[in-house]
């Protein structure tokens, strides 16, 4: 499945990018939009977890970051880095300088190793920031509405006390 995906990445990076000749062109453009692809999500974590705190966008970036991390682990790889090195014909990857901080040699084992757990690490900490935030909401609206909810309560029961004062109640006509 894992080949019949990128195959078709290929495919279609091919039909959209047209205007290139070779498909080794075709790719190095893809790896920049893979890398821009890359800095934009994380430039847009950052953002919204400090200039512009929105509970939406966080939920939007959660769920692309979890798209891309669910592909990484059916895959064990990139797909995306997968087609770039086919059509390149080369083994770089976007991990690449991230390992050589490290001072580690960038082979496709190790590579995948660290997009696995940042990916895993990193999506793991979102979801938990995104779960505590979703549960302070919900626990604000509860506690909000349970003012409401109590008046609400003790006027039934109010009412439901009534009724058997009603119904014991003989009606008189006032009709003289």
């Amino acid at each position: 499945m894992k080949e019949a995906v990128t195959e078709g990445l290929i495919w279609l990076t091919d039909k959209v990018l047209f205007w290139k000749e070779s498909l080794a062109e075709k790719g190095r453009l893809l790896r920049v939009i893979h890398n821009a692809f890359l800095h934009f999500i994380v430039f847009m974590v950052i953002l919204t977890h400090t200039l512009y705190p929105s509970y939406f966008l966080q939920t939007l970036i959660l769920g692309v970051i979890g798209i891309v991390w669910l592909q990484h682990m059916v895959f064990h790889v990139c797909i995306v880095t997968d087609a770039e090195r086919k059509m390149i014909g080369d083994e770089e990857c976007v991990m690449g300088p991230i390992v050589e901080i490290f001072n580690i040699k960038p082979t496709p084992d190790v590579t995948r190793a660290c997009m696995l757990v940042l990916s895993t690490t990193g999506f793991a900490v979102l979801s938990l920031e995104w779960l505590s935030r979703t549960l302070s909401k919900v626990f604000k609206v509860y506690t909000t509405t349970s003012g409401y909810l109590s008046n609400a309560q003790t006027w039934l029961t109010s009412f439901m006390n009534t009724i058997p004062q009603a119904l014991a109640t003989p009606v008189t006509s006032s009709a003289s």
